[in-house]
């Protein structure tokens, strides 16, 4: 019997788009956060990764143009 799996790519694009939900819920406009705000802020709805799985997400929400370096 075959069995199957999420695949990584899949698992990205839900997880971006469940942390951009979050964020922009949550963020106020003009206002910088540190980086230990937003990992808090994600973690206390639920999104807790490792700390690859929160860069990558991480660029694909700059690459998207949700948030930005300041």
């Amino acid at each position: 019997m075959p069995t199957y799996r999420l695949t990584t790519t899949a698992w990205l694009a839900r997880e971006v788009e469940r942390a951009k939900g979050i964020l922009l819920m949550h963020m106020q406009p003009g206002r910088a956060y540190t980086v230990d705000e937003l990992l808090t802020m994600l973690a206390d709805y639920g999104l807790d990764y490792s700390n690859p799985e929160y860069q990558e997400i991480g660029k694909v929400l700059i690459s998207q143009g949700v948030i930005e370096q300041v």
